[in-house]
């Protein structure tokens, strides 16, 4: 089995992932579009849309609304080996639901990327024994 979680590994992906998530919020386009593997195996599900490629990805990118929701209220990093992590959030939208989202990153050439994303909505808070990011 590979080994999990090798500390240098682990802060490489989540400095990516924070990395990405800025510019998600800032709406920054190239930046989010550079995040993501440059091929066709690269897949993107959100709320309403189902994005296979980098190509369609760039396109909902360049055409899509910029992203609004509160701080995360947990993150799991989980790295595999040294070439492949899977991220997973959560995070509260303004209007109280809560949304989930779940990446697949790979070790390229060009660096940690995203092959895969999936991202959805919860109409009521789970039960969850983990508290907000940062509460005591």
């Amino acid at each position: 089995m590979p080994e999990l979680n090798i500390p240098a590994v682990h802060q490489e992906v989540t400095d990516c992932f924070q990395a990405y998530d800025r510019a998600l919020l800032s709406n920054d386009v190239d930046a989010l579009e550079s995040w993501f593997h440059r091929g066709p195996e690269s897949v993107r599900f959100g709320i309403a849309e189902e994005l296979h490629g980098h190509q369609a990805i760039a396109a909902f990118r360049r055409n899509g609304p910029g992203v609004v929701r509160l701080p995360f209220r947990r993150v799991d990093v989980v790295t595999i080996g040294t070439e492949t992590a899977v991220v997973t959030a959560e995070f509260d939208e303004p209007n109280g639901t809560i949304g989930r989202q779940s990446q697949t990153w790979i070790r390229t050439g060009a660096g940690w990327r995203v092959i895969a994303g999936h991202v959805s909505i919860r109409s009521t808070h789970p039960n969850s024994t983990h508290p907000p990011l940062g509460a005591q």
